[in-house]
């Protein structure tokens, strides 16, 4: 902005005119004395309330050293503070130091914007000076006033015109026609009843001719909700964030917390704040034994689980969850049992939830951990039990069906049960389906039921897709087609599997044994020959050389393989021998 000097009336044209000395002298005077309320009309003022609602904030790192130092200013009279959200990230700690040069420190992130660069925080100042904030935009034309940098007392106001006032997500972005100044980014813009409109934000521009503002009206959508426990612009800032006041999303944002942030101390924090906020629910407690159990701190663990059950209503669950934890930690293979930490604790805990309550959550837990105990019998009624209920799932089903084939191996039973598990989802079958179809697929073939089970293969094949499976899967699917006489099916699958792996031995080994099986025997003598290249002590393939042989009546090279075959440890071969001898 250019700076405008007073100007001084004309001298009279006539050079020759002379004034006498007194009236020079009184003309003199009376200049001299308008002169300070001339140059103070085109000076910028002062923040008529002082600039005492700007503040600077500090922002350190985890070793404590400096970022930032910038303003920020107070949204209210409680001490909530918006500043650049830059000075913020790789912070562990910040602090603003107010207009009486006091400092306090921030204490919790209630939400970030790195997109429109702003985030809004609590402090330790219980009372603090605040600017009204507005409630409609500035429109294009008005005036504005902003905040820039004197390099001597701090800030200094100047008045600025809005040239462009444009919406993004219902937000308005202002541009001014003010000389960029990037000093006093994160300061409030105000508009002519001294209400902020806007905050200044950092300018890219070279030519430094005009300056950027975001509406204050995003303050409103910088809050925390369960997603913020995955919002990289959250964790990348090692301060405590606020707890989301919902108890839902503050309990659903525990959880994902303890899945995406990799900082401690922001989690336990988390985890402390919510038992303040609701010293009644146990999803605190839950949460922090999982912590401390999966850095084996199981003492600690213990002891979280001890003062759920002195200050949670809900009893069943945290017995519930108890059961949980115990239930997964003897689920590892590398578990050292921490007192009477096993599975017969899981079952107790798991009985005593679903005395207190009787939800069919909790008669699940008690299943999973008596078919974990092996008493196969009681976790097939408990599944069973369950199944008779609106809690009945297509998991619960395939559930009984473990444990029943466990128990007794009744085929009938069993795929009567996977049956009813499929017939739960709509046809035709999503991915979801998938697990299902396969473990039906392997049970048919166990029990006998090759073409069904080939089917099986073939439906989760079509449904997962050829190229998103592996060869062991073409193997195991291959095995049923040659049991059910699909052979054109098993030639195409074991090729399938080929495919991936070529110089299995026993894949190429198999393919001369379908190849045997369909009357190729030229082909089944090459693979065969095949295999041995890769494995020269392979005893099928010496066996499918000999029986080849055989049926090809080269009787002395048919007896040769077979006999190699039965050195190599095949007993089958033994009737091959006898006929041709």
């Amino acid at each position: 902005m250019n700076q405008i000097y007073p100007s001084i009336p004309p001298h009279s044209p006539h050079a020759t005119h002379r004034r006498s000395l007194a009236s020079r002298c009184r003309t003199l005077c009376c200049l001299m004395a308008l002169l300070p309320s001339l140059l103070m009309a085109h000076i910028p003022a002062k923040d008529k309330n002082g600039n005492k609602a700007i503040f600077t904030v500090t922002t350190y790192d985890k070793s404590g050293k400096q970022l930032f130092s910038g303003y920020g200013f107070f949204l209210n009279e409680t001490g909530i503070g918006l500043a650049p959200y830059y000075f913020f990230e790789g912070a562990s700690k910040a602090e603003v130091t107010d207009y009486k040069g006091k400092k306090w420190a921030v204490q919790r992130i209630q939400g970030a914007s790195d997109m429109y660069d702003m985030i809004k925080f609590t402090t330790t100042c219980e009372k603090s000076e605040s600017y009204r904030l507005a409630t409609e935009p500035a429109t294009e034309g008005s005036k504005v006033t902003r905040f820039i940098s004197d390099g001597k007392e701090g800030l200094t106001t100047i008045q600025a015109d809005v040239t462009a006032s444009k919406k993004y997500d219902n937000l308005t972005y202002y541009t001014l026609a003010s000389k960029a100044d990037n000093a006093s980014t994160g300061t409030p813009v105000l508009n002519a009843a001294g209400e902020v409109v806007g905050v200044m934000q950092r300018s890219s521009e070279k030519e430094l001719t005009k300056c950027f503002a975001a509406d204050i009206a995003v303050e409103k959508y910088l809050t925390t909700s369960a997603i913020s426990a995955g919002l990289a612009s959250l964790n990348n800032i090692y301060i405590p964030k606020q707890l989301p006041a919902d108890t839902l999303q503050a309990s659903s944002y525990l959880y994902l917390l303890s899945k995406n942030s990799q900082d401690t101390l922001s989690y336990l924090t988390a985890i402390n704040d919510f038992k303040e906020a609701f010293p009644d629910l146990s999803t605190a407690y839950v949460e922090h034994a999982l912590f401390c159990a999966a850095g084996q701190k199981y003492e600690e663990a213990e002891k979280e689980y001890e003062e759920a059950f002195k200050a949670v209503k809900d009893q069943a669950d945290v017995h519930y969850n108890l059961s949980k934890l115990i239930y997964r930690l003897n689920m590892y293979t590398n578990y050292e049992v921490y007192k009477d930490w096993k599975l017969e604790k899981a079952l107790d805990e798991a009985n005593k939830a679903y005395e207190t309550s009787p939800l069919p959550i909790y008669q699940l837990q008690v299943g999973d951990c008596q078919y974990a105990l092996k008493q196969y019998e009681n976790a097939f009624n408990t599944y069973q039990a369950i199944n008779q209920t609106s809690f009945a799932s297509a998991q619960t089903l395939y559930y009984a069906s473990k444990a029943r084939e466990m128990w007794d191996n009744d085929s009938t039973t069993v795929l009567a049960l996977l049956d009813s598990a499929l017939a739960r989802f709509p046809q035709p079958y999503h991915s979801d389906a998938g697990p299902y179809i396969l473990h039906r697929a392997k049970t048919l073939y166990k029990f006998g039921r090759y073409r069904d089970s080939a089917l099986d293969f073939d439906t989760y094949e079509k449904l997962i897709g050829t190229r998103n499976l592996n060869d062991n899967f073409f193997y195991m699917k291959e095995q049923a087609d040659l049991a059910a006489g699909l052979f054109p099916w098993a030639l195409d699958d074991i090729d399938k599997a080929l495919s991936i792996r070529p110089k299995e031995y026993l894949y190429v080994v198999e393919k001369a044994v379908i190849q045997l099986r369909v009357g190729s025997i030229d082909e089944a003598i090459y693979q065969a020959e095949q295999a041995l290249k890769l494995n020269p002590e392979g005893a099928d393939a010496y066996k499918v050389l000999g029986i080849a042989y055989g049926q090809n009546d080269n009787k002395e090279e048919s007896l040769k393989y077979l006999k190699k075959a039965k050195e190599l440890g095949d007993p089958q071969v033994d009737e091959w021998i006898e006929k041709l001898q």
